[in-house]
C-alpha cells in the first residue's frame, strides 16, 4: 500500500510525501525490486535523474537505469548497463532514440536482427511523417502480428473500434490537432487519475509542450517512441 501511495503522492506533486512512502516500503523489504523501481520512478518524475539511475540500477531495471544515467549527463555509466542486454541491439537503439541520439539509433536499428527492428524503423518514418517509407517497411512485418496492425492503423485509417489512443495518434500524425486532442481527452477519462501514461507524452507532443517528468517508457512503448 505504501508503494502505491508513493506514486499517488508523486503524481499529486508532493515529493517529500512520495519519498516517505517509498522509504516505508523499503524498510520492510530493502532489496525488493518493485520498491526500488518506485524509488527510481519518484526521483525520475521530479527530474532527479542521478538518484533515479541509482535506484533503477539497484532494481536491475536496465533500460530505465540507462535512460536516467543519460539524462543525468552520465552516458558513460549507461553504456555498460546496456551491454548486458542480449536483444541484438534493440534496447540500445531505443535508448539512443529516447535520449535524442536519433542518427545513432537508426544505425543500430538498421543493423539489428531483432524481429521488431523493422517496426521501430517504420515508427521513425512516421515520426518524420514519411508515410511512403513506413509502408515500405511494413512489408517486412508479418500481417499476423500486432505490430502490423498498429502500423496499419497509423498509416491508413484505424478501425472504428480501435482504442482512442490509436485514433489520437493517427490524427496527430496526419496533422489534425483538434481531433487528436479530442481523442486524448476521451482516453484520459478512462485512466486512473494517478496513472503515468505514454498517452500523456503524446498529449504534450500535440500541444508542443515538454514531456519531462514522466516515468520512462517500457521497451515496447511505441506511443512514447513516436512522441519523443
Amino acid at each position: 500500500m505504501a508503494n502505491e501511495a508513493a506514486y499517488a503522492a508523486a503524481f499529486s506533486g508532493d515529493r517529500v510525501k512520495a519519498e516517505n512512502f517509498v522509504a516505508r516500503a523499503l524498510q520492510s523489504a530493502p532489496a525488493d525490486p518493485r520498491f526500488l523501481d518506485t524509488a527510481g520512478g519518484v526521483a525520475y518524475y521530479f527530474g532527479d535523474y542521478a538518484a533515479a539511475a541509482r535506484s533503477y540500477a539497484a532494481a536491475n531495471g536496465i533500460n530505465k537505469a540507462a535512460e536516467a544515467f543519460a539524462l543525468a549527463g552520465d552516458r558513460a555509466s549507461a553504456e555498460p548497463i546496456l551491454s548486458k542486454q542480449t536483444d541484438d541491439g534493440l534496447a540500445k537503439a531505443l535508448w539512443l532514440w529516447r535520449t535524442k541520439q536519433r542518427a545513432a539509433a537508426l544505425a543500430e536499428l538498421e543493423k539489428s536482427s531483432h524481429p521488431r527492428a523493422p517496426f521501430y524503423l517504420a515508427l521513425s518514418k512516421l515520426h518524420a511523417r514519411d508515410f511512403a517509407g513506413a509502408r515500405a517497411l511494413r512489408q517486412r512485418i508479418s500481417p499476423s502480428t500486432v505490430e502490423f496492425v498498429i502500423l496499419s492503423a497509423l498509416i491508413d485509417e484505424p478501425p472504428a473500434n480501435a482504442a482512442e489512443a490509436i485514433h489520437a495518434v493517427h490524427a496527430f500524425l496526419h496533422g489534425d490537432r483538434q481531433r487528436s486532442l479530442a481523442q486524448i481527452s476521451l482516453a484520459k477519462a478512462k485512466l486512473h487519475p494517478f496513472a503515468d501514461s505514454s498517452l500523456r507524452r503524446i498529449e504534450a507532443a500535440v500541444k508542443g509542450e515538454k514531456s519531462n517528468g514522466y516515468i520512462p517508457a517500457s521497451l515496447d512503448d511505441w506511443l512514447a517512441f513516436l512522441a519523443v
